[in-house]
């Protein structure tokens, strides 16, 4: 299994976007995927796409999975 530790309360846990020590309670970054572990505190559009199985960079909504591509399209 895959952990992460707060750098704050030093807790070791289960991938999750804020500590699950309820007196710590820290965000950890401003996009957290839990399935690919990715923690991105820079002020960009992430999203994961569950076709492509990946985090791709850019908003859903302007983006469409092909499956003929297996890629995210504009």
């Amino acid at each position: 299994m895959t952990k992460i530790k707060c750098s704050y309360c030093q807790l070791e846990q289960a991938p999750a976007a804020r500590c699950t020590n309820v007196a710590c309670g820290r965000r950890f970054a401003r996009y957290v995927c839990t399935i690919c572990h990715i923690y991105e505190d820079a002020p960009k559009s992430i999203y994961h796409c569950h076709d492509c199985g990946i985090c791709r960079v850019g908003r859903p909504g302007e983006y469409m999975h092909c499956p003929t591509c297996n890629a995210c399209v504009r």
